[in-house]
Formats: C-alpha cells, sequence, structure tokens
C-alpha cells in the first residue's frame, strides 16, 4: 500500500514541500499556508489512482500532450500507443479494464518483439506516458520504469561530394532533386527544409530565418545561411503555396514522401539513405575543410559546440585528415 505523502520543511530553501507521486512541489514559507496547500493538492489529485485502465492512463496522457506538445509530437505518442492498445486486444488483454499498474515490461517486450520495428522509440512512447501517469497520481507506481531501452543508433553515415554527384543522375524529379541540394549546401534539419516557408525568408541577407517558437527546443530563433545556388534554388521555386518545397504533386514534403523516394532511390542504386545524411555531409565536410567547430555548430542550429563534438567524432578518427592537418602549415 503506497503511503500517504506528508509535507516537509526544506531548511536550505526556508519554504516547504511535498513530493507526490515522484514530483516535488513547493508549498509554501509558513506551516500554516503549506498545509492548506498541501489539502489542495491532495484533493486535486486523480481519484482512480492504481484503479485506472491502461487505456483510460494512455488516453489522459494524449489529452496532456495535445494541451504541452506539438501537435507533430503528439501524433507520434498517440501512434505508437494506440498500436500498443491493438495488439493487447487479440493477446486477451482489455485494455478498456485492464488495470494500469498491471503492464509489465514483459508484456511491452511482446509487443516490441511482434512488430520488430522501432524498439526504442515503442519502449520511450510507453515509458513516458507512465512516467507522466505516475507523476500526475494516475498509478501508485510505476510498473516500467526500469525497462531498459535500446541505445540510440548515431546517425553519423555521410555522403562524400562523388557519391553526391552520382546520386543526383539517378534521381528525375526535379522537386526532389532541389530539395536535397538545398540541404546538402546548408546543412540544415530536414524539417527544417521540408517546412520552410516564404515569410521566413530574408533573400536580402542570404539567409532564412525560423521564429523562436518555431526553432527547434523554443530558446533561440534558426537562422539558415544561404549559398549562391541555395538562394537561387530557393527564388525558382517560390510558388503560389506558402512553403518553398513543394512534391511533384504540387504539395509540401512530408517525411512519408520523402522516405518513399528514398526507398525508390534505394531500389536503382542498391543502398538506403535518409535525409538526415545530407546535414551530416555538410558538417562532416566543413569540419575537414578546416572551419571552426564554433562557426560550423552555428550554421547547424547547435545550442553550443559539445553537441557537434558528440556527433561528429568520426572526423577525430579519420587518420588521413589527421595527418593532413598536422603537415599543413599556419
Amino acid at each position: 500500500m503506497a503511503k500517504t505523502p506528508r509535507p516537509w520543511y526544506w531548511k536550505a530553501r526556508k519554504a516547504w514541500y511535498v513530493c507526490i507521486h515522484g514530483k516535488q512541489h513547493k508549498l509554501a514559507t509558513t506551516k500554516k499556508e503549506a498545509h492548506e496547500r498541501y489539502y489542495e493538492l491532495m484533493a486535486s489529485q486523480p481519484k482512480n489512482a492504481t484503479d485506472g485502465s491502461v487505456a483510460s492512463l494512455l488516453d489522459a496522457f494524449i489529452s496532456d500532450c495535445r494541451k504541452s506538445k506539438e501537435p507533430k509530437t503528439t501524433k507520434w505518442y498517440q501512434d505508437y500507443l494506440q498500436d500498443l492498445l491493438d495488439f493487447l486486444v487479440p493477446k486477451g488483454y482489455a485494455p478498456q479494464t485492464m488495470r494500469a499498474s498491471k503492464l509489465t515490461p514483459k508484456i511491452v517486450r511482446q509487443w516490441v518483439d511482434a512488430r520488430a520495428t522501432a524498439e526504442r522509440a515503442r519502449i520511450t512512447a510507453v515509458k513516458t506516458a507512465y512516467s507522466w501517469g505516475y507523476r500526475e497520481g494516475w498509478i501508485a507506481s510505476n510498473p516500467i520504469g526500469g525497462m531498459k531501452r535500446p541505445s540510440a543508433a548515431k546517425r553519423t553515415e555521410f555522403i562524400e561530394l562523388p557519391e553526391m554527384v552520382q546520386l543526383m543522375k539517378h534521381i528525375q524529379a526535379k522537386c526532389f532533386r532541389d530539395l536535397l541540394v538545398f540541404c546538402w549546401d546548408v546543412g540544415c534539419r530536414p524539417q527544417e527544409a521540408k517546412g520552410l516557408r516564404k515569410d521566413q525568408l530574408d533573400l536580402d541577407n542570404s539567409r532564412c530565418v525560423i521564429t523562436e517558437e518555431e526553432a527547434k527546443g523554443k530558446r533561440k530563433q534558426r537562422v539558415i545561411y544561404l549559398t549562391g545556388r541555395a538562394r537561387r534554388i530557393i527564388e525558382r521555386n517560390i510558388n503560389g503555396s506558402p512553403y518553398i518545397f513543394l512534391n511533384s504533386k504540387g504539395k509540401p514534403w512530408t517525411s512519408s514522401a520523402v522516405k518513399c523516394r528514398f526507398e525508390r532511390l534505394e531500389k536503382k542504386v542498391g543502398k538506403r539513405y535518409c535525409q538526415y545524411m545530407w546535414r551530416h555531409s555538410f558538417a562532416t565536410r566543413k569540419l575537414k575543410a578546416g572551419v571552426s567547430p564554433i562557426v560550423v555548430a552555428e550554421l547547424l542550429g547547435h545550442a553550443d559546440v559539445s553537441t557537434l563534438a558528440k556527433i561528429y567524432q568520426h572526423v577525430a578518427q579519420d587518420g588521413d585528415h589527421l595527418l593532413a592537418a598536422l603537415n599543413s602549415t599556419d
């Protein structure tokens, strides 16, 4: 039986606190006010803690995502969690009545193994939902809190210029060629290129500006600087749509549409590609060309250089590049 949380005084911070389902709440600086706030918090906790179903917990989590997360992120969680519910039914589990606390790592593993794809993403989606449920009081304990996830694969594969030239010969659609060449030249994130709009252009200064609210991390605006070729690509792709890059159907590129293009390309060349490889290729080229890591990090839109160092360690392992740098004259 879970213990009822009790307020305590944190001397270092000179305030009263309480920990409810793993989440600390600052109550007040005086004991009387702290207890009033404490009773308010306890009264607001879900009454169905430990009794709610798997489906009700996941539905509540998705509802919270709609308020606090981007629509794309919410859909990502919703797709995986709905797939889990669809899996449970034919296996003899009724997610509408099965208590949330009865979902075990073993059951989640059965689901992951049955789908055989996106193992880390599936486990992440369920663990995040259950961690939220525990913090918010939907469950008194987290039955999958200790479930391990596989390590994230490092996306460090890159393309050399001769390979890029050969690839372009196999891509007939001009709209797809323009998208990839643009990414090759400026090193932007795939979603930044696919979602680039006319109102984000500042062609007089050869750049695109994504506002802080729309940029990744939402901490500062993202500036994409343009080469001469990248600017010309934008100018010839400006159209009646708010978006710059449109596919052959005249609609903005989506991740699925780009994936389909790469699948067709794989049948021609026998190798699988993804759009992120163009970003990694940009960074690798610039680092090998001697561009300052600080400048490369800024061009990529990284918050600091440490991110660059973690992802592009393969440059430091290139013996030919290191020898050339050693023997270069200052």
